[in-house]
Protein backbone atom coordinates (compact mmCIF):
# COMPACT_ATOMS: atom_id res chain seq x y z
CA UNK A 1 0.00 0.00 0.00
CA UNK A 2 0.97 3.77 -0.21
CA UNK A 3 2.55 5.20 2.74
CA UNK A 4 0.41 8.17 3.90
CA UNK A 5 2.08 11.31 6.07
CA UNK A 6 0.46 11.61 9.45
CA UNK A 7 -1.07 14.61 9.48
CA UNK A 8 -0.22 17.76 11.81
CA UNK A 9 -3.32 19.01 14.00
CA UNK A 10 -3.97 22.99 13.06
CA UNK A 11 -5.39 25.00 15.72
CA UNK A 12 -7.89 27.10 13.17
CA UNK A 13 -9.31 29.01 16.02
CA UNK A 14 -10.02 32.82 14.98
CA UNK A 15 -8.51 32.31 11.29
CA UNK A 16 -9.99 32.77 7.94
CA UNK A 17 -11.15 29.17 6.92
CA UNK A 18 -13.56 29.71 4.35
CA UNK A 19 -14.78 32.75 1.84
CA UNK A 20 -17.67 33.41 -0.72
CA UNK A 21 -16.93 35.37 -4.28
CA UNK A 22 -18.65 35.10 -7.28
CA UNK A 23 -15.99 35.80 -9.16
CA UNK A 24 -17.07 33.46 -11.69
CA UNK A 25 -20.44 35.35 -12.74
CA UNK A 26 -18.73 38.89 -12.72
CA UNK A 27 -17.78 39.00 -16.36
CA UNK A 28 -22.05 37.95 -17.36
CA UNK A 29 -24.52 40.09 -17.82
CA UNK A 30 -27.05 38.78 -15.15
CA UNK A 31 -29.66 40.61 -14.06
CA UNK A 32 -30.32 40.88 -10.09
CA UNK A 33 -32.80 38.65 -8.81
CA UNK A 34 -35.81 40.73 -8.24
CA UNK A 35 -39.06 39.41 -6.72
CA UNK A 36 -41.38 42.24 -7.58
CA UNK A 37 -43.51 40.46 -10.65
CA UNK A 38 -44.39 44.27 -11.47
CA UNK A 39 -41.25 44.47 -12.70
CA UNK A 40 -40.86 40.70 -14.37
CA UNK A 41 -43.60 41.50 -16.30
CA UNK A 42 -43.19 45.23 -17.30
CA UNK A 43 -39.65 46.27 -16.44
CA UNK A 44 -37.93 48.87 -14.69
CA UNK A 45 -39.48 51.66 -16.91
CA UNK A 46 -42.64 50.86 -15.12
CA UNK A 47 -42.20 52.83 -12.02
CA UNK A 48 -40.49 55.91 -13.85
CA UNK A 49 -43.71 56.19 -15.63
CA UNK A 50 -46.08 55.71 -12.37
CA UNK A 51 -44.34 58.48 -10.73
CA UNK A 52 -45.28 61.06 -13.74
CA UNK A 53 -48.92 60.06 -12.63
CA UNK A 54 -50.21 63.04 -10.13
CA UNK A 55 -52.21 60.39 -8.07
CA UNK A 56 -49.48 57.46 -7.57
CA UNK A 57 -46.98 60.41 -6.90
CA UNK A 58 -49.53 61.88 -3.85
CA UNK A 59 -50.06 58.33 -2.54
CA UNK A 60 -46.45 57.51 -2.73
CA UNK A 61 -45.69 61.27 -0.84
CA UNK A 62 -48.25 60.45 1.65
CA UNK A 63 -47.13 56.99 2.62
CA UNK A 64 -43.72 58.15 3.01
CA UNK A 65 -44.58 60.96 4.76
CA UNK A 66 -46.66 59.20 7.13
CA UNK A 67 -44.02 56.99 7.87
CA UNK A 68 -41.08 59.38 8.21
CA UNK A 69 -43.30 62.11 10.60
CA UNK A 70 -44.83 59.94 13.29
CA UNK A 71 -44.60 61.05 16.78
CA UNK A 72 -41.86 59.45 19.27
CA UNK A 73 -40.00 60.14 22.56
CA UNK A 74 -38.58 58.56 25.55
CA UNK A 75 -39.94 56.62 28.23
CA UNK A 76 -37.37 55.88 30.72
CA UNK A 77 -38.08 53.64 33.49
CA UNK A 78 -36.64 53.35 36.71
CA UNK A 79 -34.64 55.12 38.91
CA UNK A 80 -31.49 54.29 38.24
CA UNK A 81 -30.10 57.66 37.08
CA UNK A 82 -30.84 60.81 37.97
CA UNK A 83 -33.67 63.58 36.36
CA UNK A 84 -31.01 65.79 35.50
CA UNK A 85 -29.40 63.19 33.63
CA UNK A 86 -32.45 61.51 31.97
CA UNK A 87 -33.18 65.22 30.84
CA UNK A 88 -29.46 65.51 29.52
CA UNK A 89 -30.24 62.19 27.53
CA UNK A 90 -33.42 63.27 26.02
CA UNK A 91 -32.03 67.10 24.61
CA UNK A 92 -29.20 65.09 23.34
CA UNK A 93 -31.18 62.72 21.60
CA UNK A 94 -33.90 65.43 20.12
CA UNK A 95 -30.45 67.72 19.64
CA UNK A 96 -29.19 64.47 17.18
CA UNK A 97 -32.77 64.01 15.26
Amino acid sequence: MWPFKKHEEIDLKGQEVAWVDDNIFRNLDFPKFNPDSLIGRKGHGIYRRMMMDEQVKAVVKFRRDAITSRDWFFEIKGDRISDNEKETRINLANAIV
